[in-house]
């Protein structure tokens, strides 16, 4: 387990300008969006989630003491890569997608 956080957090240690670094130890303060992101621009997208997910994330987040934003990041990003690579199947049935015409 104790491998597992310290493989996070190298994960996450990623030099940024903005990084979780400059978070830590700071009273949380509203703090605007980095302009550039190491492969490219952040982009705001909202998705609808649980509040145990959010409880959950803010959780992981506080223990590693790392940013939610790059947390989220590095495990969207890790878990992409394991369904795209086959390592892992998602445990959903496909659905048709319904979208508004424009």
């Amino acid at each position: 387990m104790a491998q597992r956080k310290k493989a996070l957090s190298e994960k996450l240690a990623s030099p940024a300008p903005q990084g979780w670094r400059d978070q830590v130890g700071r009273p949380a303060e509203p703090t605007p969006e980095p302009d550039a992101a190491p492969g490219g621009h952040y982009i705001r997208k909202t998705y609808l989630i649980t509040p145990d997910l959010i409880d959950r994330i803010k959780g992981l987040a506080d223990r590693e003491r790392v940013g939610q934003n790059e947390l989220v990041r590095y495990l969207l990003a890790f878990a992409l890569e394991q369904v795209e690579s086959g390592r892992h199947t998602l445990p959903a049935q496909p659905v048709q997608q319904r979208t508004l015409g424009v």
